[in-house]
């Protein structure tokens, strides 16, 4: 993950997206991992400026791979706080989801 986020230097965007990537990796292989990046994803998205806060809901909430009755995808939507479960980027995703 380090090489792909040096190669994006100033991109703060693709540099999320290599978070969001490395997070469902965790998240497919049963990580530990994935409740870290959970968790840094809700204490550092309320502590930021709207550009950022932006980039990590679009680049990073966005791109998790939430999908599926899995054990590891059921754990993950659970570790998420409920204000980013109703987010716009997730309304679709996850909510419908737990409806299942």
């Amino acid at each position: 993950m380090a090489e792909h986020v040096l190669e994006d230097e100033g991109l703060f965007h693709l540099q999320i997206g290599s978070l969001a990537c490395y997070a469902n990796n965790s998240l497919s292989k049963g990580r530990l991992e994935v409740a870290r990046i959970i968790n840094y994803f809700q204490q550092t998205v309320e502590k930021v400026d709207s550009s950022t806060e932006n980039a990590l809901y679009v680049a990073f909430l966005e791109s998790l791979a939430f999908e599926g009755d899995s054990e590891n995808a059921n754990h993950a939507r659970l570790l998420l706080a409920p204000q980013y479960k109703e987010s716009e980027v997730l309304k679709s995703d996850v909510v419908g989801l737990q409806s299942k």
